[in-house]
């Protein structure tokens, strides 16, 4: 005689035996929730598709906030020990800032903080406003008081090309009329005007009126820069 412990379980006659359905088979044998899951799928999708907004080029936030501060007439040496030096040992050690660059150049000084992934940028914009107004004597005598903004990307929507065979004054003044249409517009924030030449004054000096009054070319460019100065007035409050 066989060991009976050894004897494997059979399933009575006549009846068939378990079996395990996989997620497919049982999905074969019921059409019904899988239609109904089908349609829950499409509909969803197609709520969503509706709300998605496409963009050839996406709006990616910088992460900056840039520190300007103007000084007339200074060196860049001047400008990186009186300003640009002194803002970024002030700006390093804020909160959510993760590298400072500092540019120092004639007559302005740039500091730019660049922001960790995930910062409050208005928050860091204000707490390095305040740490850089802490500075003691800062800004220096004769320089203007430090703008701070935080960077935006502004993507382009459309450009306009103003031509004509007038002259390049005439042509700049039409372009400029135009641009204050545009910005009537109330659908229209931001307008920029790219392709025009600065304005500039050309001063041709006589060599007989040179002769006369006994000058030299570096006289009158020495008085012309004497009397070209940008000074402020103050202020005025209404």
């Amino acid at each position: 005689m066989s060991d009976p412990r050894l004897q494997l379980a059979k399933p009575p006659e006549g009846e068939a035996p378990p079996r395990k359905l996989g997620i497919i088979a049982w999905f074969a044998e019921n059409p019904v929730a899988a239609n109904l899951l089908m349609a829950v799928f499409l509909i969803g999708g197609f709520l969503q598709a509706t709300s998605l907004s496409a963009q050839l080029f996406p709006t990616i936030d910088p992460g900056i906030v840039t520190v300007t501060t103007a000084y007339p007439g200074a060196t860049p040496t001047e400008v990186e020990e009186g300003i640009t030096r002194r803002v970024e040992e002030a700006v390093i050690g804020i909160d959510g800032v993760d590298r400072v660059v500092s540019t120092a150049s004639e007559n302005v000084g740039v500091v730019t903080a660049e922001l960790k992934d995930g910062v409050d940028a208005l928050k860091v914009r204000n707490d390095i406003e305040t740490a850089v107004d802490r500075l003691a004597e800062f800004p220096p005598l004769d320089a203007e008081n430090p703008d701070i903004v935080v960077a935006e990307t502004v993507s382009e929507v459309i450009s306009l090309v103003v031509s004509s065979e007038l002259d390049e004054a005439t042509l700049r003044r039409g372009a400029s009329l135009f641009e204050q249409e545009l910005l009537a517009l109330p659908s229209v924030s931001l307008v920029s005007m790219l392709g025009t030449r600065d304005y500039e004054i050309a001063i041709e000096v006589s060599e007989e009126a040179l002769r006369q009054f006994d000058l030299t070319m570096t006289d009158v460019a020495n008085a012309i820069r004497g009397s070209s100065l940008n000074l402020s007035s103050g202020e005025l409050k209404t």
